[in-house]
């Protein structure tokens, strides 16, 4: 027996309704591709999940819901009608990721 323990996960709502929606293989290649291309991530199939509605204790709407993702996942500023990247790493002026 190994003296290691298994480390638990909790999936929030967000990587539970992600799981379930990439459970279709076919699915979960075309959006791997589509990453690769550098896709708006704003289309990512998962954002749309009536899961994440209010009765079901996720974040509000499908707009709230692409707000929340570029913010607090990407730490991305909105700028007039596009998302800013956060800038690379740096210990002195940036040094959250």
């Amino acid at each position: 027996m190994s003296g290691n323990m298994p480390y638990q996960l909790e999936k929030g709502p967000y990587f539970s309704v992600t799981e379930s929606v990439f459970d279709d293989l076919a699915l979960r290649i075309q959006v791997l591709v589509g990453l690769r291309q550098q896709v708006d991530v704003d289309t990512m199939p998962s954002l749309d999940s009536q899961w994440l509605d209010p009765a079901h204790g996720g974040v509000n709407q499908h707009a709230e819901r692409i707000v929340h993702q570029h913010e607090d996942w990407y730490g991305s500023k909105k700028s007039g009608i596009r998302w800013v990247p956060q800038p690379a790493f740096n210990q002195f002026t940036n040094p959250t990721t």
